[in-house]
């Protein structure tokens, strides 16, 4: 039975110290706060496209305030009131752009999505792109 733990002890050290080597070649507390932020940076103009998307269409007029509610208590249940009301008011200021400024907004959304997969794939050390 004490060789049985002994065992078990040598496997979970030599596991962490994996763990711990990898954390540190990978920067992985580097990386954790590089994808958070830009993960939050590119839900507002995602959001700003989509809703502006919404709004050309009468057929969803009637969703968006349920749409707004699930995405606000699903997706950033966190939020202040007060952060709500900015990114709702930076949404709605996004409905008036103009054709050619929407498709910028969502070119930055794409490129910062884009930037959080090739950051996973680094993470995750895949070599090969999907197809």
């Amino acid at each position: 039975m004490i060789k049985d733990w002994y065992s078990t002890f040598e496997i979970t050290k030599k596991y962490l110290k994996y763990l711990f080597k990898r954390f540190k070649e990978d920067m992985i507390i580097v990386y954790s706060g590089y994808l958070s932020f830009v993960t939050l940076l590119s839900i507002v103009p995602l959001l700003a496209v989509i809703f502006s998307v919404f709004s050309l269409f009468p057929v969803f007029q009637d969703w968006r305030g349920e749409v707004e509610s699930f995405v606000f208590k699903n997706f950033v249940p966190t939020l202040g009131e007060s952060i709500q009301g900015y990114l709702i008011r930076f949404v709605e200021n996004a409905i008036n752009m103009t054709s050619l400024g929407l498709v910028a907004l969502f070119l930055v959304a794409l490129l910062l999505i884009s930037s959080i997969d090739h950051t996973l794939n680094h993470i995750w050390r895949v070599r090969k792109n999907r197809r």
